[in-house]
């Protein structure tokens, strides 16, 4: 047998790659017979700044099926936009009755092509505490490996009313106890979906979140990832999972939130957005999968370049209000008013207000648990119970009246007299229901009594870092503005798909024993193991320059298309070992014969051209084409069987199959598990 080397097996790996490249680059290569898109139409959706008087905005979109052609693990700009347009349409509608709060999403997915809408009864109800909203639909589209069902999961990310009270509800110990509860509600209504609308086989599922439903989504793609069971009969591949957030606080403690596995994560974060520091850091909070950090003045060079192509696309959104967010004014407190010192960029105010918050203000998550959270939640869910659209409106007009009266609250705060604190603060929440049109529909002394206890603390913070509070006072609005989704839109739009697919550098996962992250089949060993199409021996070992045999390959075609259940009489004598289904699948299905009417020989070594008729005819038993090429330019050509010709031909065609250096095919020759993990990443990703 001719032994295998690794110089042959980069060169594979290098000329593979290119043929992916040039697919990547050119986007007509990438279609898949069936699929919709791309698709262009105009959402509507709430916007962040009722108080414009705007309850409903209207933007345009593009949408496409082969965004789901690539591994999840991959962050497009395409799916990127379509994923924060997915979450504008998904906002919750403002103004409008409670059972027509998800028309905007429906309206979305419905001019997408989906079909089969449901949401559960959080979504078309007045928000309950506790409460989260989801809306799911579905639609059939093809890759290489077939046809699928595209699940769109997307939650609610705004005009959540009640539902404020949760976020708050950080927890004792473990994840942030508010958004792990409404991560439990997604997962099992993601279930009753599937299980009600009888979904079975392969599914990709891709989900999107914006603020708190962005933690939600975040927690839900990592439950996903450790392999949640969706249901009898339904396959769901890593590789398959897209999970897009947008300014998503941190919700997870664990220590192996940034794991490469949780990779199919892509969290778009505004570093200028003080949301996204909560959890705060200091107490252990991480987000699942990789952060995209959109420019800030303090870490790009060229940040004035990225800012004017933004504003661009900034100025195009209907009510998006003035862009004010990337320097803070900062400020003492002398002889009873502010006076500024200087600006500072928005992420270096951000950590200051962060760190004060978990020092001055509450000591430790402990500590905010037992003395902080009852009464903060119930504070957070009875304003926000209150009218239609309060959540946001009446938030605004709160930011403004804190920013206008900043020098009498930080007098009053440093005063020492608590009453007098509670009765100021107070009588600013009073103003600004007022100014969004609310009725007070609740016990005023309730409300004194839940702030007595937080102005006890605030009041702490001011004598402790009275810089850093009145700089916190002063700005409130500024900070509001940084968390509006229209700036996050423009951004996405904006930026080059470099820019952040840079922020995610390949790390070999460790997921074997025997690789390491400088071997050249590294990521694609990955490749395999992340969708659970190739695993390791007894001992953890991939075994990359063992060759692989007839068994393990049509078992790889088998995982691959979900290990469906198999019933019938077996053809072969020897085809009954731990390869039995998989064997049988190929058969039935036309995949491969055996090497005799009743020998299907499944541990002798594979040939490359074996494979590419098996993946081949793969391809066929899903019903898309394989179109084949000429093999003129292989020194070898003449070699390949009369059987194989037209895999082969296809194979060389579509990327997956790559000359030697010395333009050789080598098509007798056995594979081993490194080329055959870069052939079946090639198919895959084609």
């Amino acid at each position: 047998m001719k032994k295998r080397t690794n110089k042959r097996g980069k060169a594979i790996a290098a000329l593979l790659c290119a043929a992916v490249m040039m697919t990547t680059l050119s986007p007509a290569l990438a279609a898949e017979e069936g699929n919709d898109g791309p698709i262009t139409g105009a959402l509507t959706y709430s916007p962040s700044m009722d108080r414009l008087g705007v309850e409903k905005a209207e933007t345009s979109f593009t949408y496409d099926d082969d965004n789901f052609t690539k591994s999840g693990y991959d962050y497009t700009k395409a799916l990127a936009e379509q994923s924060m347009e997915f979450a504008l349409s998904s906002n919750g509608a403002s103004g409008r009755e409670a059972s027509q709060a998800n028309e905007d999403q429906i309206s979305y997915l419905t001019q997408c092509g989906f079909e089969d809408y449901m949401a559960n009864e959080a979504y078309v109800t007045k928000p309950g505490r506790d409460t989260i909203g989801v809306g799911i639909a579905k639609k059939t589209i093809r890759d290489n490996a077939g046809e699928y069902t595209l699940l769109a999961v997307g939650i609610r990310g705004h005009n959540y009313y009640t539902e404020w009270a949760s976020n708050g509800k950080i927890g004792q110990s473990g994840d942030y106890e508010g958004f792990a509860d409404s991560r439990n509600k997604a997962l099992a209504y993601l279930k009753q979906y599937i299980r009600e609308k009888n979904v079975t086989g392969r599914v990709k599922i891709w989900v999107v979140g914006y603020s708190r439903s962005s933690a939600t989504a975040n927690l839900l793609g990592a439950s996903l990832d450790d392999g949640a069971a969706l249901g009898d009969g339904v396959s769901l591949s890593r590789h398959d999972l897209y999970v897009y957030t947008f300014e998503a606080p941190r919700g997870t403690v664990s220590e192996h939130a940034h794991d490469p596995v949780y990779g199919n994560i892509h969290n778009i974060v505004n570093p200028n957005d003080l949301v996204t520091y909560l959890g705060p850091v200091q107490w252990g909070f991480e987000r699942y999968g990789v952060d995209h950090e959109l420019p800030s003045s303090d870490k790009d060079a060229d940040y004035a370049l990225k800012l004017a192509s933004m504003m661009t696309e900034f100025s195009k959104l209907e009510a998006a209000g003035p862009y004010m967010v990337d320097l803070v004014q900062t400020y003492t407190f002398r002889e009873g008013s502010l006076i500024p010192v200087q600006k500072v960029a928005t992420p270096d105010f951000n950590v200051m207000v962060t760190e004060a918050v978990t020092t001055d203000f509450v000591s430790s998550r402990e500590e905010y648990y037992e003395e902080v959270q009852a009464d903060l939640s119930e504070l957070l869910g009875t304003l926000f119970s209150l009218g239609n659209g309060v959540g946001k409106t009446a938030i605004s007009y709160l930011a403004s009246n804190v920013s206008d009266n900043a020098s009498e609250l930080m007098g009053t705060l440093l005063s020492g007299d608590r009453e007098s604190a509670k009765a100021q603060f107070l009588s600013i929440v009073l103003e600004s229901l007022e100014q969004a049109g609310v009725q007070p529909e609740y016990d005023e002394q309730q409300v004194s009594d839940m702030l007595d206890n937080l102005m006890g603390r605030l009041m702490n913070m001011a004598v402790k870092n009275p810089d850093v509070t009145a700089s916190l006072l002063a700005n409130a609005l500024f900070i509001l503005n940084a968390h509006f989704p229209e700036v996050n839109t423009a951004w996405v739009r904006s930026l080059p798909e470099e820019y952040m697919t840079a922020q995610q550098p390949y790390e070999y996962s460790g997921a074997f024993t025997d690789v390491s992250g400088g071997d050249w089949y590294a990521p694609y060993a990955d490749y395999v193991w992340y969708g659970t199409l190739m695993a390791g021996d007894e001992n953890g070992a991939f075994r990359p320059e063992d060759t692989l045999t007839r068994g393990m390959f049509v078992q790889i075609l088998y995982a691959l298309e979900g290990r469906p259940a198999v019933s019938g009489s077996m053809p072969f004598t020897d085809g009954s070992g731990w390869y039995r289904d998989a064997v049988l699948w190929a058969y039935q299905n036309g995949i491969t014969g055996g090497v005799t009417a009743t020998s299907f020989a499944p541990e002798e070594a594979v040939t490359r051209e074996q494979m590419a008729l098996m993946l081949r005819q793969y391809r066929l038993s899903g019903g898309a084409a394989a179109e084949g090429a000429s093999l003129d330019g292989f020194a070898d050509a003449s070699s390949v069987s009369d059987w194989a010709l037209e895999g082969v031909q296809w194979a060389v065609a579509a990327g997956v199959m790559a000359g030697d250096e010395e333009s050789r095919l080598c098509p007798q020759d056995p594979c081993t598990r490194a080329e055959a993990a870069v052939m079946i990443r090639g198919f895959c990703e084609k």
